[in-house]
């Protein structure tokens, strides 16, 4: 009877474990401008819409503050309805929740450099993406 008991609890925590690890993963993602993908077994739907501003410091210039770089995506879940966020790569807004995912804004390239002009379809942004 012991023994039963003691199987019991063993199954109860290996499953209480089991679905804490699912229900933090983390999936990093880059997409260029326009593109979409398809997370958690298309569960999730994230949209790198477009760039808003691109403040940050060049890559050849000594800057005193880093700058920002503000991006538009639209992400949605089951299919269902799109919602847009705007994220800022420095600062406030740089995380959003959503349902039950966490979107976090890491990276943006290419990094300006003076006299460059950066077609929009050249930037690329790297977000974080927790379950």
């Amino acid at each position: 009877m012991k023994t039963k008991i003691l199987i019991g609890l063993l199954l109860v925590f290996s499953f209480a474990a089991l679905q804490s690890v699912q229900a933090h993963t983390a999936t990093q993602v880059t997409l260029q401008v326009g593109r979409q993908t398809n997370l958690f077994n298309r569960d999730l739907t994230i949209q790198f819409v477009s760039v808003l501003n691109d403040s940050r410091c060049p890559q050849d210039v000594q800057c005193i503050s880093a700058g920002n770089a503000k991006i538009r995506i639209k992400v949605r879940k089951d299919f269902g309805r799109w919602q847009t966020f705007d994220l800022n790569l420095n600062g406030n807004n740089s995380v959003i929740n959503f349902r039950n995912y966490q979107i976090d804004f890491t990276n943006l390239t290419p990094y300006l450099r003076t006299n460059v002009r950066i077609n929009r379809f050249q930037y690329r942004a790297t977000l974080k993406v927790t379950r």
